[in-house]
């Protein structure tokens, strides 16, 4: 009953949200919710890595002839945390809710134009929370809502004037904007750069370079948050 549950609450958020994914997402984003994260899966593991379970459905995909499963580690969640699910003929999204929502894991699909980020387009990030496939932002605006209309209200009634005789015009004065840089988010993103290249690195099984970018985050960056990411990522790669 409870996979059910879960099953069902996938399906109602996903009908939703779909209206502002088809306005926002990418070619490649829109691939992997409408083909990638409906496609049936198996999954039988047993204090198993994370990284290892996702390459494991990553392959499942490959083999039902869906692609691949490209997938981006966020701050905070470490690939070497190890989860057990077992379930049978699951779609991937139902999947990966019962897999992460225990572990208070979350994942959303990226969705980006930017050129800096292209790369990651159409993947999934995983997350520390409870975002499924969406982000806040997303969640928040399908919330919203669009504003109601009253058919019955009947339209204004024009009325036609005499215009007056036109006066001249004076241009509004525009205030200069003044945009204020949080120095600490700057400090933090220029930290996240690093580590997200020390985490292709790993990927790439290229440890020792992972190992001079998480010690170069921990020097220039130390009072940032990202500083104590990659102290505790270094353990795990010694």
């Amino acid at each position: 009953m409870g996979r059910l549950w879960i099953v069902i609450a996938v399906a109602m958020g996903g009908l939703v949200l779909s209206s502002i994914a088809a306005e926002k997402d990418t070619p490649a984003a829109a691939n992997m919710r409408a083909k990638k994260l409906k496609t049936i899966v198996t999954l039988d593991v047993k204090d198993q890595p994370l990284k290892e379970i996702l390459k494991d459905l990553s392959e499942q995909l490959e083999t039902a002839g869906a692609g691949s499963l490209s997938v981006k580690f966020g701050i905070g969640v470490s690939q070497n945390q190890r989860l057990t699910l077992k379930v049978d003929k699951m779609s991937l999204e139902a999947v990966l809710e019962m897999l992460l929502m225990p572990n208070k894991l979350g994942y959303i699909v990226i969705s980006t134009k930017e050129p800096a980020q292209l790369r990651y387009d159409g993947w999934l990030e995983i997350r520390v929370g409870n975002e499924r496939g969406f982000t806040v932002e997303d969640e928040k605006t399908a919330k919203k809502g669009t504003p109601k209309v009253d058919p019955k209200k009947e339209e204004p009634k024009v009325v036609v004037k005499e215009e007056p005789k036109e006066e001249p015009k004076v241009e509004p004065k525009v205030e200069p904007k003044v945009v204020l840089i949080d120095k600490k988010q700057k400090l933090e993103d220029g930290a996240t750069l690093l580590f997200e290249l020390a985490q292709t690195y790993i990927d790439g099984g290229k440890n020792d370079k992972a190992r001079a970018k998480l010690m170069e985050i921990i020097k220039l960056f130390p009072t940032t948050d990202v500083a104590g990411e990659a102290a505790n990522l270094l353990k795990e790669l010694k």
